[in-house]
């Protein structure tokens, strides 16, 4: 007999706001500033999504040039389209 079972770690993590963090991809930028919400940047799409996203995924720490280059990037593609 098989019995599949789901475990669910909770963890605290310390970081200073503002923190930068990337999917492991790279696709995905995100700048969280508040205990609550994040940036969330994207090929063509900008959002707000809740701070701890970037930990449900494992993200990747990053810098803030890197989100930078990401959210130019995404209004470049969000405007083109508008056009």
């Amino acid at each position: 007999m098989k019995i599949t079972t789901k475990k669910t770690i909770e963890e605290q993590v310390e970081i200073t706001l503002p923190a930068y963090y990337k999917s492991k991809t790279g696709y995905f930028h995100y700048k969280i500033y508040s205990e609550e919400n994040c940036l969330c940047v994207y090929e063509n799409e900008i959002g707000i999504k809740h701070a701890s996203l970037p930990f449900n995924i494992e993200s990747v720490p990053s810098t803030k040039e890197e989100f930078l280059e990401g959210y130019i990037r995404a209004l470049s593609n969000i405007s083109n389209k508008l056009i």
